[in-house]
């Protein structure tokens, strides 16, 4: 392996366990909802936080090794918000 191959290492690896866990927290809230955990109200939060932090791991990686912290907490709280924001419907 030479140096090139371990700085790509060094920025995807981060992006896989990332995404690793953002699946299994859309799945476990997915379980939780189905097996009649009740919350007042039925939200896209979990989803929109996960979705935000991978999206914005993304777009920090692109920016720059030192940008992946802010990128990460700027896409949870956008994500946040839009899942806040978006009620899931009545079955």
């Amino acid at each position: 392996m030479n140096f090139e191959n371990i700085k790509s290492l060094k920025i995807i690896l981060p992006l896989i366990v990332i995404v690793a866990t953002m699946f299994y927290v859309i799945i476990k809230a997915v379980k939780q909802s189905k097996s009649g955990v009740a919350t007042e109200k039925k939200t896209y939060f979990v989803e929109g936080m996960a979705t935000g932090m991978a999206l914005g791991a993304a777009v920090a990686v692109s920016l720059g090794r030192e940008n992946i912290p802010m990128g990460i907490s700027v896409g949870m709280l956008l994500g946040m918000a839009a899942g806040m924001n978006m009620k899931k419907k009545e079955k």
